[in-house]
């Protein structure tokens, strides 16, 4: 029909602050979106990697997502060289809009809180462990009161991924492509 098809759309903007020697600030605001798209895919707020902390649970979906992620960092010593600590305190702020999916939901803003315990090993290693508690504010009938997460970021490797749906929808190919004719 002349339209666009399979419009996939996808970013993140960071800002980090070193405050003090031991305090940083974290900014991101992410967002993610899909358009047209002749294949199945949905974004959710229970993410385990990209949604909002502390929605744990949440059956919420959609075809456009952003949150917002605020968070304060401060380094606690370590162990030599074996082993920094760190923790950090931390809030996201989400949004999700239906889109084109199908039963998706536009949400109002889902806010979550919680704090970290931040590990790395060694010491000065780009590779950091997180233990985050987190606990939703907006009222969300699925999502568990709190939840508990265990992660490993590297920094050179992880800056950004797209949602799994997202990457999904980008990666496939549509059916016209998939058969050739002479």
């Amino acid at each position: 029909d002349g339209g666009w098809r399979d419009v996939v759309a996808g970013g993140q903007a960071s800002w980090y602050r070193r405050a003090t020697r031991r305090r940083t600030h974290a900014v991101s605001l992410e967002y993610s979106s899909t358009w047209n798209s002749s294949r199945p895919y949905r974004l959710t707020l229970d993410s385990w990697r990209d949604g909002v902390r502390g929605y744990a649970g949440s059956h919420v979906a959609g075809g456009r997502f952003a949150v917002l992620r605020l968070e304060e960092r401060w380094s606690a010593g370590g162990f030599g060289q074996l082993a920094g600590f760190g923790g950090a305190l931390f809030t996201d702020v989400g949004k999700m809009w239906s889109g084109d999916v199908p039963f998706g939901y536009s949400t109002n803003l889902r806010v979550g809180v919680g704090a970290g315990l931040l590990v790395t090993v060694p010491r000065n290693s780009q590779s950091l462990y997180r233990l985050d508690i987190a606990a939703p504010l907006t009222r969300d009938r699925d999502a568990k009161s709190w939840s508990l997460r265990v992660s490993r970021q590297l920094a050179y490797r992880t800056f950004w991924r797209e949602p799994g749906g997202i990457a999904r929808a980008r990666a496939a190919r549509p059916e016209a492509a998939l058969i050739a004719t002479p």
